[in-house]
């Protein structure tokens, strides 16, 4: 406990794994009726992931991943989007195998799950 006290107190650390837009599934006309977060594909995965999101309106949206110790390990996006459904690639290279949380957040909803790095 010890241990995982002294690592949250530190200052979280930044591995520069950007996010890469897979797709933006707006070519249909409909918008996403509530903010989803689907399930990361594939999970378990080695070395990459997609997340895919649904937003139901426009605002700023962070879509971020973090360690098992509450430290953020990739930011995927941080910026205002569109309403509309969006994909984006987690590249998990360099980090170690376990448990990573992804975090959606909106002014509306805030959603997280959980992806397992298997290396």
């Amino acid at each position: 406990k010890n241990q995982i006290g002294n690592a949250r107190a530190k200052q979280p650390f930044h591995v520069d794994s950007p996010g890469v837009i897979v797709g933006n599934d707006n070519q249909n006309s409909e918008i996403p009726q509530k903010t989803k977060l689907h399930p990361a594909y594939p999970n378990p995965f080695n070395p990459s992931t997609n997340v895919q999101l649904d937003l139901a309106q426009t605002g700023n949206v962070s879509l971020k991943v973090y360690n098992i110790l509450g430290q953020e390990v990739s930011q995927l996006v941080n910026k205002e989007l569109s309403a509309g459904t969006y994909r984006y690639r987690f590249d998990a290279t360099g980090l170690s195998s376990g448990v990573y949380i992804v975090r959606l957040t909106t002014p509306s909803a805030t959603r997280v799950q959980k992806i397992q790095l298997i290396k």
